[in-house]
């Protein structure tokens, strides 16, 4: 006789005891694969229970939760908000207020709470139709073997830099860019006849006279220009005229001696 029902034979001895609820893990794998499931033995003793619905879940510590669980309709169900998805116990199943059975389950990988092979806590929950835990089998410690889970790539993080303020204007002139190309002005060209001209040789300076700082005359050398003459001022003209005019008085006076001589002569 199995011991669920030594249970269930205890309930009805003692009435007072029936609202008592025990569920209870009797048959279970000491490991498991990654990618494989495991099937579990249940006892389940609550007279007058209402339905029963059973999660079976892998855990490291505390309430970490994750795992599978195979319902009534095929599907493996995972943590749910609706209860009801889980492995359903109906009333009507339970003989004399007791029930037993097997679950099946498998470990989620892809959660966050499975953090790679290892030895892990393992047990089954009910809940009732509610939504309330009511419940739980002792846990048990199962390994869980496979790969490692491959670390899911973080984004990173690019820092956001604010737009620098326009830059203050300033008291200084500005700054003009130089011109691409600067033009260039050329000399116009000589015509035919400015060449003709140019070729002919220019005679060379004679010997004239040129003026000193004093007035006086002095041999300009040849080759060599003299300095041009400052334009004589009014008083020079004037001293001009004077000196002529004596050099002339005397010529007047002096001819008739010199005629006189010249005949005495002849």
């Amino acid at each position: 006789m199995h011991w669920w029902l030594i249970l269930a034979a205890l309930g009805l001895l003692f009435p007072g005891q029936a609202a008592a609820l025990t569920l209870s893990l009797y048959a279970y794998p000491s490991s498991v694969g990654v990618d494989e499931e495991i099937t579990v033995s249940l006892a389940l003793a609550c007279a007058g229970c209402g339905d029963s619905y059973l999660r079976a879940v892998f855990f490291p510590s505390g309430t970490n939760y994750f795992g599978l669980t195979y319902n009534n309709s095929g599907a493996w169900i995972s943590t749910s908000a609706d209860k009801t998805l889980y492995f359903k116990v109906a009333a009507e199943e339970m003989a004399e207020g007791s029930w037993s059975g097997q679950l099946r389950a498998k470990v989620d990988a892809a959660d966050s709470a499975y953090s790679g092979p290892g030895s892990y806590f393992f047990k089954v929950m009910r809940y009732t139709a509610g939504g309330s835990k009511s419940g739980e089998t002792e846990p048990v410690t199962i390994l869980i073997t496979g790969p490692s889970p491959t670390p899911t790539p973080q984004p990173t993080l690019i820092p956001t830099i604010a737009p620098a303020s326009p830059p203050r204007a300033q008291a200084t002139a500005s700054i003009r860019p130089l011109p691409t190309s600067i033009p260039i002005i050329l000399p116009p060209q000589p015509t035919n006849e400015d060449i003709k001209y140019s070729q002919t040789p220019a005679p060379l300076p004679l010997f004239t006279p040129g003026f000193t700082d004093d007035g006086s005359s002095s041999p300009a050398v040849l080759g060599k220009q003299s300095p041009p003459a400052s334009s004589p001022s009014l008083w020079g003209w004037v001293l001009a005229g004077l000196g002529l005019m004596a050099v002339g008085a005397s010529v007047v006076l002096l001819l008739p001696g010199i005629l006189k001589s010249h005949a005495a002569k002849i």
